[in-house]
């Protein structure tokens, strides 16, 4: 039984399958420990896609991920809120699939009691990122190539 990688270059953010994220990451000031984040995701495939949680530590982050399919061109919002508060810098993340037929997977990576520069936006506040992609996040994987040979 071996490891199959598939690898290819991106020339464009933009141009990713299903949807783009900004920011890529969230980081959460110790004076802003209360504050909810909000991730902004866009559908550049398309088909309508729907993202569905695999994974979080619930005992330090609370994610919200959109519950409508996200029409191609649209954008829909993630929220993360840290659960409690923290006297040590806790990193983790969460991870979800899209609906898409590749089932793909993307993890966020979540940094609590982080240096005073917060990469997520609060909510109501609009992000700074204009989706060009100059921070989205990249997949982390798809479904496994099996190969065949």
């Amino acid at each position: 039984m071996g490891v199959r990688l598939r690898v290819s270059a991106v020339p464009s953010f933009d141009t990713l399958q299903p949807v783009t994220i900004t920011p890529s990451t969230v980081k959460i000031t110790p004076d802003k420990i209360d504050d909810r984040f909000r991730l902004v995701m866009k559908n550049v495939s398309d088909e309508p896609v729907v993202p569905e949680l695999l994974s979080t530590q619930a005992s330090v982050i609370d994610v919200e991920l959109p519950t409508e399919p996200i029409a191609p061109g649209r954008e829909a919002a993630i929220y993360v809120k840290a659960t409690g508060p923290t006297e040590a810098v806790k990193k983790t993340s969460f991870t979800f699939a899209m609906s898409d037929s590749a089932a793909t997977r993307y993890s966020i990576p979540v940094e609590i009691g982080a240096s005073p520069r917060a990469s997520a936006t609060k909510t109501g506040v609009n992000p700074t990122n204009n989706l060009t992609g100059r921070n989205a996040i990249r997949p982390t994987s798809s479904k496994r190539d099996t190969g065949g040979k």
